[in-house]
């Protein structure tokens, strides 16, 4: 895992595609929670719905499923927000 501050200059600079922010966002009561993922050149955004849960096992595997339509050199590199808002 690597913070923020020490990623590769090519994500920070933003001028090459395939660098993705991700994040979590929980509903009230904890009760359900979508994924979301930035690209940091294009701005494009996925949203991963998690419908059985938002635990490492079932973020992991929706990630999977629904990024694998994203080409290859369209996924270099994935950091993920570590706050708690």
């Amino acid at each position: 895992m690597k913070l923020f501050d020490r990623r590769p200059a090519e994500v920070a600079e933003r001028r090459i595609p395939g660098h993705w922010e991700g994040d979590l966002i929980i509903g009230r009561y904890l009760g359900s929670a979508i994924a979301t993922l930035v690209e940091r050149v294009t701005k494009y955004v996925v949203l991963i719905h998690l419908p059985s849960g938002y635990k490492a096992p079932q973020l992991r595997d929706a990630m999977i499923t629904q990024t694998s339509v994203i080409p290859a050199s369209m996924r270099k590199t994935l950091t993920w927000d570590q706050g708690r808002e």
